[in-house]
């Protein structure tokens, strides 16, 4: 798979921005991103509510701290996501899509999951990412 990269989000920068700054700088159009370590605050995740498709989902929010448990997604231009998705993320505006799963530790030891909206870095994130070019 090549090279591993390490982006640092600092305190209070949204993970998403990073991400998508760091592979436009980079040149590049599609990247894996393997993991990530740290915690957030101001958490957005969703989950499907009905076994239906184009799936319905539901936006759970964590103003936070969050730990991260997993975090594994990958990132295309916009112009490659599947169509049931461009619904779910239709306020997100820019060239490329950032497709993430993500599991968090919130308060009182409660564990939640599902697809990542958005959240910002708490102290420090460190995500682990590899091109796909």
């Amino acid at each position: 798979m090549g090279k591993t990269y390490e982006i640092v989000v600092e305190k209070d920068q949204e993970l998403k921005d990073v991400i998508y700054q760091f592979i436009l700088a980079q040149g590049w159009e599609r990247a894996y991103i393997s993991g990530a370590v740290g915690s957030l605050q101001s958490v957005e995740l969703t989950t499907p509510i009905k076994l239906e498709f184009p799936p319905q989902v539901k936006t759970f929010s964590f103003e936070g701290p969050a730990e991260i448990l997993n975090f594994t997604g990958e990132v295309m231009p916009r112009e490659k996501m599947d169509p049931a998705m461009q619904k779910i993320y239709a306020h997100e505006q820019g060239p490329l899509f950032a497709h993430i799963h993500a599991s968090i530790a919130v308060p009182g030891s409660r564990v939640y999951g599902g697809g990542f909206q958005k959240g910002r870095a708490f102290l420090k994130v460190k995500v682990f990412i590899h091109s796909l070019e």
